[in-house]
């Protein structure tokens, strides 16, 4: 619970254990938005903020520290991920520089300077390919710039930044300028990446493989997207503040299939579980499922 604290609770609703992680400041008390990521019976929160941002690995089943490393970051919002590839187990912790750690001992892999920017989405793995942004800043604030979109490579080594000039290293495959990344986490379906604004109702379209622009197309009667899309059986599902589900199919041009709406408003993201979808709105908690699913 931000910086109350991380509580454990067994499903009869009796505390475990509780772990107490500090309460720091945070950029315009703001207050934090990273959620705790569970792999193997460890536990890894990203606490970024403007006093003594760390990361750290715990015990699932007792709360015991593993391990803690300083990150020289101000206050950051997007969720680490454990992305499993060809090579290893890697810990992906986003900001204005990206940077992978080995899950078992938090050793630093490789980094990746953004060109600032905030980070805000989550990262996501296809493969052997990682694709990280942050949200272009333009507020006359130490985080002016980024708004990229990189391609990081499985196996990757050391500092993987681009030298100037080049949209590539030995680390990264390519880098897309403008992206359109900001709240909402990609998505990757049909060989693209999906990127939803939460403002104006755009998504932009880029391929997998190169990093080239495919299409940047406003939704058809969208509304702002905060929560991440999902992509199920080669189809993409966008979720709008209004509480609408655009169903796209993966292409050259935006076509937008079916438009389900729940009527109700809507900023989190789904959660996908036991062949169900959970939807939070304002008001209600909605469960979607087949009519013989359990």
């Amino acid at each position: 619970f931000g910086m109350t604290g991380l509580y454990c609770y067994d499903f009869g609703g009796d505390l475990v254990w509780q772990k107490d992680l500090g309460s720091y400041e945070t950029r315009a008390g703001w207050g934090t938005a990273s959620s705790p990521i569970l792999c193997r019976g460890r536990l890894y929160l990203q606490i970024d903020n403007q006093e003594q941002s760390f990361l750290i690995a715990l015990d699932s089943n007792s709360g015991r520290q593993v391990w803690r490393v300083r990150r020289d970051e101000a206050t950051q919002y997007s969720s680490p991920i454990i992305w499993e590839n060809s090579h290893r187990a890697e810990l992906i912790a986003g900001g204005m520089i990206y940077r992978s750690y080995d899950p078992e001992t938090g050793e630093l892999l490789w980094q990746l300077d953004m060109a600032k920017g905030r980070s805000v989405a989550t990262p996501i793995a296809d493969g052997d390919r990682l694709y990280v942004g942050t949200e272009f800043r333009d507020r006359g604030g130490p985080d002016d710039g980024g708004g990229f979109l990189f391609a990081v490579k499985a196996g990757a080594t050391g500092d993987i930044t681009p030298a100037p000039g080049e949209s590539s290293s030995d680390g990264v495959a390519w880098r897309c300028p403008d992206s359109g990344i900001q709240m909402a986490s990609p998505v990757v379906c049909g060989g693209y990446i999906y990127l939803f604004e939460r403002r104006l109702s755009i998504v932009h379209c880029i391929d997998a493989k190169t990093g080239s622009r495919i299409f940047r197309e406003r939704v058809p009667s969208g509304r702002p997207f905060w929560s991440s899309p999902w992509s199920i059986e080669g189809r993409v599902f966008a979720l709008d503040d209004a509480g609408t589900v655009h169903v796209i199919e993966p292409g050259q041009d935006l076509r937008v299939l079916k438009r389900n709406e729940i009527g109700e408003r809507t900023w989190s993201t789904p959660a996908i579980a036991n062949g169900s979808l959970f939807l939070r709105g304002v008001d209600s908690l909605y469960c979607i499922a087949e009519a013989n699913a359990r």
